[in-house]
């Protein structure tokens, strides 16, 4: 497979990254010198199969064809191909993932463990649970997008591997109404934090980016586990502030805004769920029609 995405300046460094670990770890070895006009849905279709029987999951691997299928569609808007024959290839099912939240009281236990036993790290936790944004942004945030006078956090940035990018999509650039708690705590932290080049709110003690990885490892399990709460995913604190927000009755809308949803309806798919009152109060009000 001759022909490399070359795509740097239009697209994000995490996904040039991912591009290149897949091509790196699995296109390469099996696709080996064969031509993209070579390649056909039937080899496809055995490459997946070869995959899987690594081990590798059903995400994963429809992750590998979605940068395959990436490939074929530069070939062929350069004029190499005329069609993409991964098209014609069904991606495997993937189950998905039940939702995972802390209620308010596990919050405020984890939020406890977290002050007393990982003071370094209980600015971010709080920073990560309460605007509910992702681990790139809150790793990515800068002093400059932090408005203490208006209690207002701004995502205008995302950390992955280091490097500062613009979020996840044009959605996710927000402005994220916080509790005055929260500014706080960023107000009294940012006395003793360390200066950097990136301006960055939470580094390493020397200044560099944070490590998200050996972040998940040494801290924010061993939280959990001390707080007596269950494990869920670091991107699960991110549904749990959209629950409190549902909790407390406030408006879909608002919250689309606030988790920086590209539309109400993605808000109301991922959420809905979460509100069983809800669909309770709208039965008795229909009632009431007649």
């Amino acid at each position: 497979m001759q022909h490399k995405i070359n795509n740097k300046k239009i697209l994000k460094p995490s996904t040039v990254r991912g591009y290149k670990d897949h091509f790196n770890l699995h296109l390469k070895d099996f696709f080996g010198e064969i031509k993209l006009v070579d390649i056909t849905p039937v080899i496809i279709n055995r490459f997946m199969e070869n995959k899987l029987k690594e081990g590798l999951s059903n995400k994963t691997v429809n992750h590998l064809l979605t940068t395959l299928g990436t490939a074929f569609n530069w070939a062929i808007n350069n004029n190499y191909m005329m069609y993409n024959p991964v098209s014609r290839v069904k991606k495997l099912k993937v189950q998905r993932k039940e939702m995972e939240f802390l209620t308010e009281d596990e919050i405020k236990r984890v939020l406890d463990v977290a002050e007393k036993e990982y003071p370094d790290f209980y600015p971010i936790l709080i920073t990560t649970i309460y605007p509910g944004m992702r681990r790139g942004e809150v790793l990515g945030l800068t002093w400059d997008c932090v408005d203490f006078n208006k209690s207002i956090i701004k995502v205008r940035k995302a950390l992955y591997k280091g490097v500062l990018s613009t979020p996840k999509t044009d959605y996710s650039i927000r402005d994220i109404q916080v509790p005055s708690k929260l500014m706080q705590v960023l107000k009294q932290y940012k006395k003793s934090a360390v200066e950097n080049d990136l301006n960055l709110v939470f580094t390493q003690k020397n200044g560099k980016p944070l490590d998200a990885d050996n972040l998940m490892s040494r801290r924010y399990r061993k939280i959990l586990k001390l707080a007596g709460v269950k494990k869920i995913r670091f991107h699960d604190l991110r549904h749990t502030y959209a629950s409190l927000l549902i909790s407390k009755d406030l408006n879909f809308k608002y919250i689309q805004k606030q988790m920086g949803h590209s539309s109400f309806e993605v808000t109301m798919n991922t959420y809905a769920h979460l509100m069983p009152d809800v669909y309770e109060k709208s039965k008795r009000a229909i009632d009431k029609l007649m």
